[in-house]
């Protein structure tokens, strides 16, 4: 097992420890937890490129974060404490 994976089992654990849920986008390769709080999405899909994998995970992390702006009334359009410039 490389040290990667073991960082990121280590992680997964830690999540599922405090009560929260965890989504895997893909297979989640090697990684031996099993709990009803871990799910996966596209479990039989093996992206031969990490690239892949990155770019399918943005619109499921978009879409994560409008339903829960949805749900605590707030709107998406107008975040607040957003500035749409960076002062240095």
């Amino acid at each position: 097992m490389s040290k990667d994976l073991f960082k990121k089992e280590e992680i997964i654990k830690e999540i599922l420890d405090l009560g929260s849920k965890v989504l895997i986008i893909g297979r989640g390769n090697n990684i031996n937890i099993s709990d009803n709080n871990l799910k996966y999405l596209f479990p039989d899909f093996n992206f031969s490129f990490d690239i892949v994998g990155s770019f399918i995970n943005i619109p499921v992390f978009h879409i994560l974060a409008y339903i829960k702006t949805i749900k605590k009334n707030l709107n998406p359009d107008k975040p607040q404490n957003l500035n749409y410039t960076v002062v240095i």
